[in-house]
Parts: C-alpha cells; sequence; structure tokens
C-alpha cells in the first residue's frame, strides 16, 4: 500500500488530500474511516481490523447480509399519481429499468444493491455514477468518491480518483449517493463489541486447542532447567501416545506429581459472554436475536411479532434511504410531484398475510375504506366499481333511485 499527498484545485477548495493505492484502485483519504476501510484483511495479535473485522465476526456478517440481501431482494416500482387518489405503474421508467433488471450491461441490479448495500453498513455511504446517453440515464456504476459540499449552499460534489490518478468531479445529479440511515457506519458503531466478540472467539479457539491452555501439569519438587523440561515433555508425549499405553494409567518418575486441570466457574462463563456479544451486536443493527439463530428465548409469537419490527424499524429505513438516493439521482425534480418510487414490500409479510387480509375485510365491510383503497394497500390494480363504500353490515341496502 503506497500512500501521497495532494493539494486540491484551488476552483474547487484550498484542501490537502492524501491518497492511497491499495488493491490497484486509488483512494482519497479524508477520516480515519477510509483509512480504516483500506486495513482491510490485516490482523493485529491474530484478530481481523477494518471491515475485515464485521465480515469475519458471525453476528456482524449476518447482520450485513440480511439488510444487503433484503434490500437487493425487494422489487422498486415506479408510480404516477392519477386522479381519484389512483395511481398507475410506469414499467418502462429508467428507475424500473436499472433497479429490476441489469445496472449495467455486466451486472445485475440486484447485485449492485447487494454491494452498496454492504458498503453503506460497512462505511457509511456508497456510491454509483449515473452514466447518461443524450440525458438520460443508461447505467449505474459504483464508485468509490469523497464528497465536497459547497461552503455556502451546502450543494455536494463528488470527487473520483481513477487508478492512474487523474480526478473527475461529479455534480450531485449525476451520482446515486447512498447514506446509511443510522447517520453513520454501524460497522464503525459496533466496531468495540465487534473486537470484543473476535477476542472471545479467539480465545475459544486457544482454550481448546493444543497449546491454548495445558490439560495438566507435571510438577517436580526441584527446578528443572528448559532442556530437561522439553526432554520430559516429549517422554510424556511419547508414553501417552503408545498404543499399548492408550487409555491406561501413566508412570511417573521420582518426585513427580500430575495435577489435571478443569474448567474453572470464569472459564464456564465463557459462553454467556459470547452469546451477550451476539445481543450487542445486534442491537447496533437494530437486528432481532432470532434472525441471527440466537433462540434462547424465542417463542412463535415473538418470533413473528419480532420479524415484523424488523421490516418496520430496521429494513424500511435502509429502503428509505435507497428510495431517496433513486429519487434524486434518476427522477427528475418537475416531475417528483407525480412520479414517485416505491418498494414492494408484501413479500416479506407474507407471514402475517392472514392477519393484514382479515383488518382490510373489516375495514371495507366498515366501511372505512373502499375496496380499492384496501387493493392499493396490497398493490394491486384499481377496478372500475371499487371507489364506492360498501353499506353497514346488517343495514337495509340503498334502494335503487327511480325510473324517469
Amino acid at each position: 500500500m503506497a500512500f501521497w499527498n495532494r493539494k486540491a484545485a484551488p476552483a474547487v477548495r484550498e484542501q490537502s488530500h492524501v491518497y492511497a493505492i491499495h488493491a490497484g484502485e486509488v483512494r482519497a483519504i479524508t477520516d480515519i474511516s477510509n483509512l480504516d476501510d483500506l486495513l482491510t484483511g490485516y490482523t493485529v495479535n491474530g484478530v481481523p481490523v477494518g471491515s475485515e473485522a464485521a465480515l469475519t465476526y458471525p453476528a456482524s456478517a449476518a447482520c450485513i447480509r440480511l439488510i444487503s440481501t433484503l434490500c437487493a431482494a425487494v422489487p422498486l416500482h415506479v408510480y404516477r399519481r392519477t386522479g381519484d387518489d389512483s395511481r398507475e405503474r410506469m414499467r418502462e421508467h429508467v428507475a424500473e429499468n436499472l433497479l429490476n433488471g441489469f445496472a449495467s450491461p455486466w451486472k445485475p441490479s440486484d447485485e449492485m444493491v447487494r454491494e452498496m448495500t454492504v458498503t453503506a453498513q460497512l462505511q457509511g455511504e456508497a456510491f454509483a455514477k449515473v452514466v447518461r446517453v443524450r440525458g438520460e440515464a443508461r447505467e449505474l456504476h459504483p464508485i468509490s468518491a469523497t464528497v465536497e459540499c459547497d461552503r455556502d449552499t451546502g450543494e455536494p460534489r463528488y470527487r473520483v480518483t481513477r487508478a492512474n490518478g487523474l480526478q473527475e468531479v461529479l455534480r450531485y445529479p449525476d451520482v446515486l449517493h447512498l447514506k446509511s440511515p443510522t447517520g453513520s457506519a454501524p460497522a464503525q458503531k459496533a466496531a468495540s463489541a465487534i473486537n470484543l466478540g473476535l477476542l472471545l472467539q479467539k480465545s475459544a479457539v486457544d482454550l481448546f486447542k493444543n497449546g491454548g491452555r495445558p490439560s495438566a501439569l507435571l510438577i517436580f519438587k526441584k527446578a528443572v532447567d528448559p532442556d530437561t523440561a522439553r526432554a520430559v515433555r516429549a517422554a510424556w508425549d511419547e508414553m501417552t501416545a503408545d498404543e499399548d499405553l492408550a487409555g491406561g494409567p501413566a508412570v511417573l518418575g521420582h518426585d513427580v506429581s500430575y495435577v489435571p486441570l478443569t474448567l474453572s466457574s470464569t472459564d464456564a462463563e465463557h459462553l454467556s459472554n459470547r452469546k451477550m456479544q451476539i445481543l450487542e451486536v445486534a442491537r447496533h443493527w437494530g437486528v432481532s436475536p432470532t434472525l441471527l439463530a440466537e433462540l434462547a428465548d424465542a417463542s412463535l409469537n415473538n418470533s413473528e411479532a419480532l420479524g415484523r419490527q424488523f421490516v418496520t424499524f430496521t429494513l424500511s429505513p435502509w429502503l428509505d434511504a435507497w428510495r431517496g438516493a433513486i429519487t434524486r439521482a434518476l427522477i427528475a425534480p418537475e416531475a417528483r410531484a407525480d412520479i414517485y418510487a416505491e418498494h414492494e414490500t408484501a413479500a416479506l409479510q407474507a407471514a402475517d398475510f392472514k392477519a393484514t387480509a382479515e383488518a382490510l375485510k373489516f375495514l371495507v365491510a366498515g366501511p372505512i375504506m373502499t375496496p380499492n383503497d384496501a387493493r392499493g394497500k396490497l398493490n394491486m390494480p384499481a377496478t372500475d366499481d371499487g371507489n364506492a363504500l360498501y353499506p353497514v353490515q346488517g343495514a337495509a341496502p340503498v334502494a335503487a333511485p327511480p325510473t324517469p
């Protein structure tokens, strides 16, 4: 990894940048979080640091995988508002094509969404360049960029450094900018909890492998020099490994005592400590422990409730962040009053579909909602005769108007 310093052009801002070449890519280092990301793959005392730590620890890796894969799996639809509070789907809109098909000729949309969501969880934000042809968006290319805001207006600009060292500054309409809804990278906020979990994991490995801790002590009444200790250890290993002696009593020499070591009460708490770290990491992401296969207190009722809470309180903010980024980059400002994007999350709530159907049936028969209102909740098209309220159940039907 190589570093060098360079000043930005005065027309942009008098600011010093530090750049690094890592894995064939030029990156601008603006704060410690960028440097932390470049340390992926490095270890300190056998424990990963940087982004590798969050992707290595099972609890944080499961949170990242769960959120990123579901964001990629949820379809995005673009609608146009029409009269009578109805809407129609715009299947040919550029956002529909780029987010439900291929973001570029070589990258499927779900792959791009998943990768950018993972990056936003690790770094706090992710970027994709909008490639336009004659003013129309045609492709989305994930990029690494640094954000520079105008001091007077706050308008962002995005500085991209290419592999050859040349720089390109993009305006905000040409960049799909996904920000973490928590305001920062969950992986960075949870760094201490992740590192403690990795240390507990490493201590468990050291505990149960040869050399992690001795299984017993051979105690001599007199001092033993290192050479003698190694010779005694080799002789002990050779004797206990003998097939004829395996499982039988061991014969010790003069003035030698054998003391086996057992797990103490503190060691027995090791498993409880590891379970607590799963909960600590899950809190940073807002993910239910039941979704991380921590089923100690799980039941059928609370698992379903926690699953619904995950969609409402954890996944929905990420989908909102995606909609905001997509609207800014792919829907013209003058069209946003009538055109909007929306994710279809009905499939994620399929387990509770029966309750949803019963509630809608009650509201339509109330009469509180029209059939078309209920169909809209299910992302179904309106019908011609579905805009009238049903009469109250048990009430006399409305008399037909007299024939002239």
